[in-house]
Order: C-alpha cells, then sequence, then structure tokens
C-alpha cells in the first residue's frame, strides 16, 4: 500500500498515486468509464501498471471514502475531466482502428 498516500494540501487529501498528483478515484473513474489500463497509462505517462492496481486495491478496501471523494469532486472540474478522457480514449481508439499509431502507442496497445 506504500503506492498510494495522502497528503494534506495535495489534491484537498485525496488519496493519490505514489508522487504524482492523481488521485486514487481519477483512476477509479477512468475504469468505469470503459478506459483500459493501457489508455490510462497512455494519459498518464508517470504512472505504471502497479499503480493502477494499486489504487484499484486501496479503492476496493476504503469505497466509502472513493465514492465521496468522487462525489465531493462532481463539480465541472470532475465533469471536464471526465470528458477529457473520453476524448482521449476516443481518439486512441479510433486512431488505432485507423492503423496511425505512433511506434510507442503500437507498443503500449
Amino acid at each position: 500500500m506504500n503506492d498510494i498516500r495522502k497528503t494534506d494540501g495535495v489534491c484537498g487529501g485525496d488519496a493519490c498515486i505514489r508522487g504524482t498528483r492523481i488521485p486514487v478515484w481519477l483512476v477509479c473513474e477512468a475504469v468505469e468509464l470503459g478506459m483500459t489500463t493501457l489508455a490510462i497509462l497512455d494519459s498518464y505517462p508517470a504512472l505504471r501498471d502497479d499503480d493502477i492496481l494499486a489504487a484499484l486495491f486501496y479503492a476496493k478496501q476504503n469505497a466509502s471514502e472513493i465514492e465521496e471523494a468522487i462525489g465531493g469532486n462532481s463539480s465541472d472540474r470532475h465533469f471536464s475531466h471526465s470528458n477529457f478522457l473520453n476524448e482521449r480514449h476516443g481518439k486512441l481508439r479510433a486512431l488505432r482502428h485507423s492503423g496511425r499509431l505512433t511506434r510507442y502507442a503500437r507498443r503500449t496497445y
């Protein structure tokens, strides 16, 4: 559980993935939106596979905390970020189907 930390003054004190300002609730929201692990990793290059697993494990162990964080972040900022994730995922999927992915994207997709 060392990969998940809560720090006062960072992301409102929400649980975040080690060394980032990426909250656990954001990863959970991306998964709920149907994003694959590879799409999340492409959107957040600082993350590793283990980070996503740690975030999902933390969310399972602290479900009420994560639900509260998602509810508390249901502002325009949250929706715009969810839209960003959906848009990014859609573009990656379109590129994959068109065959125009970069070498990096081919390795990660």
